[in-house]
């Protein structure tokens, strides 16, 4: 039998969004809405190239042989790098792992954006850029909860799925106003900036679990 709770009075979604965003609420959570700000650029830079992939595939003219150790290539790495990645993250740290896999990532897309010159650099760069950018993403989505109480990871969690879907917008707008102008390829190097940019971001924003270890 559950035990009776007393729940909360019943308020407007008005209310709890203007909580969200007060400057009060907002140095309760200083460090959430840092990692928020960091959060935003890695999401601009996947839905930066995301979105053109097919279209770049196409353009390389692939034979079907090709087209099987690309999707390999592809597969392999978003599926390593999100299992691998998290647990070495509840080791040695969600800061330390984020900080060591957008560089990576950085570099498979500058090797996706010269593939035209060796389906080799096609294919390292796509299990580069997947496996980097997959550890970077789930590793960073657990790094979100450690850094508010757990009475508010529910309103959190929502603010990180806005931030997901509000990244997808500049980032393509952005990459498919460049590649109009000098061809799909530069979407990999607009994709490399936003990454670029969020590191120093994410250097602001404490590391909660690496604490928890040292006391």
């Amino acid at each position: 039998e559950e035990p009776i709770t007393n729940l909360p009075p019943k308020r407007s979604w008005v209310k709890d969004i203007e909580r969200i965003f007060s400057w009060k609420h907002f140095k309760e959570h200083k460090e959430f809405y840092r990692f928020f700000l960091a959060y935003l650029l890695p999401i601009m830079a996947r839905y930066a190239y995301y979105p053109f992939m097919i279209i770049y595939i196409q353009e390389q003219a692939l034979n079907e042989t090709e087209v099987l150790v690309y999707s390999i290539m592809m597969g392999s790495g978003t599926l390593l790098g999100s299992v691998i990645f998290p647990r070495i993250s509840d080791k040695i740290g969600r800061k330390r792992v984020v900080l060591m896999t957008l560089p990576c990532a950085v570099m498979g897309f500058l090797l996706l954006a010269f593939a035209q010159f060796s389906i080799w650099i096609l294919y390292v760069g796509m299990f580069i850029m997947n496996f980097f950018l997959e550890g970077h993403n789930s590793t960073s989505e657990t790094w979100s909860q450690d850094l508010v109480d757990e009475d508010s990871r529910g309103r959190f969690l929502g603010i990180v799925n806005l931030t997901s879907s509000a990244g997808q917008i500049p980032g393509v707008i952005i990459a498919g106003l460049f590649a109009d102008q000098l061809g799909l390829w530069v979407v990999f190097i607009i994709a490399a900036i936003f990454a670029a940019v969020a590191i120093p971001l994410y250097s602001r924003v404490t590391d909660y679990l690496i604490q928890e270890k040292k006391v």
